[in-house]
């Protein structure tokens, strides 16, 4: 039987918790909009799915809206949220293992590329993978049939 050679790991609730890092960073891209701060069981309800999505479903905001929002919480993300990313216990055992097997090791997320490839710099970890694709910053790779492509 042939072993399988290609790996292809989702990032956020996979490799990484980044949900302390979402959650703060949508928490203030509310408070810049001037909206009340949601429940929680809202705001985790936005980990997953593309945000311009969550911001219209959850907020009711609108395209233009959910776009400005989205500016905010990035002001946020990208220099405190992507330092609240953890790794699962075990996944670094389980990635050296693979690779020291020869394996090839790739990330395909909904995740913009640019924090996905920040978070990974932070902890080491970039050049144990071969590619990382995520969406890009301005919505143009939302779905993930799209970025596995």
């Amino acid at each position: 039987m042939r072993s399988m050679q290609h790996f292809i790991f989702d990032f956020d609730g996979t490799l990484f918790d980044s949900s302390e890092g979402i959650l703060n960073a949508i928490r203030y891209a509310i408070g810049e909009m001037g909206h009340d701060q949601p429940e929680y069981d809202t705001l985790k309800r936005f980990i997953g799915p593309p945000l311009i999505d969550s911001f219209g479903k959850h907020f009711g905001f609108d395209k233009d809206t959910s776009e400005e929002a989205i500016r905010h919480l990035r002001v946020y993300y990208k220099s405190e949220g992507i330092k609240e990313a953890s790794l699962f216990p075990g996944i670094d055992l389980m990635l050296d293992n693979l690779l020291n097997d020869g394996k090839d090791l790739f990330i395909a997320t909904s995740k913009p590329t640019l924090f996905t490839n920040q978070i990974l710099d932070e902890h080491g970890m970039r050049d144990m993978f071969k590619f990382v694709q995520g969406s890009g910053l301005v919505g143009d790779i939302k779905e993930k049939t799209e970025i596995m492509h």
